[in-house]
C-alpha cells in the first residue's frame, strides 16, 4: 500500500483550523487581480472572494527523510497555470511562504495523527528551522507565515493525495 509518509505524493493542502478553514491557493501576479501587493504567495481560500482572488494549486511533496517525528520534504507547485508549476516553495524573510525558482531548504511535517491509509494527512507545517506555519490576515487576505509571534498556528490537511 502506497504511504505518503514514507515517499513522494501529489495532493491539495487545506486548513483545518477552526476559524481559518479552506483550501491553500497562490496569490496571482497580475496587480490588477490582486488586493495585495504581492504575487506567488500562499494564502487561505475560503469564500467567495478568495476563491476569485486567489488561485487553486496543487502541492509536490519530494520525500528526503525522517528525523524522530518530522517527515522531510522538498515541496513544489503543481498547476495547470505554467508560472508555478515546478517553483519551489521556500519562506520570505518576512516568514511569508511563497514560489521560487530556485530549490529551497526542505519542509517538515509534523503528524497530528497517525496516518490509516484511508483519511486525509493531518499535520502541522515546519519550515527548515522548525517554526510552525501559521496565518497573518493582511489586506483582508490570510497569508501563511512563519512568524508565530504573530500568526495563529494552523493544522493542515492533505486531500486527494496520489503518488508522485
Amino acid at each position: 500500500m502506497f504511504d505518503p509518509t514514507r515517499s513522494s505524493f501529489v495532493a491539495e493542502l487545506h486548513s483545518r483550523t477552526s476559524g481559518y478553514p479552506g483550501r491553500i491557493g497562490v496569490t496571482p501576479r497580475s496587480p490588477n487581480v490582486t488586493p495585495v501587493p504581492w504575487s506567488g504567495w500562499l494564502a487561505i481560500m475560503g469564500n467567495d472572494r478568495d476563491d476569485h482572488v486567489l488561485q487553486a494549486i496543487r502541492f509536490r511533496f519530494d520525500y528526503r527523510e525522517t528525523r524522530a517525528d518530522r517527515i522531510h520534504y522538498a515541496v513544489s507547485a503543481v498547476s495547470d497555470n505554467e508560472r508555478w508549476h515546478g517553483k519551489h516553495l521556500g519562506v520570505s524573510r518576512n516568514g511569508y511562504l511563497g514560489f521560487y525558482s530556485e530549490e529551497q531548504p526542505a519542509f517538515k511535517l509534523e503528524l497530528i495523527n497517525p496516518w490509516d491509509g484511508i483519511n486525509p494527512l493531518d499535520f502541522y507545517f515546519r519550515n527548515a528551522d522548525g517554526e510552525r506555519v501559521g496565518v497573518y490576515e493582511t489586506q483582508g487576505v490570510k497569508m501563511l507565515n512563519t512568524q508565530t509571534a504573530q500568526a495563529d498556528i494552523l493544522q493542515f490537511s492533505a486531500v486527494r493525495i496520489l503518488r508522485a
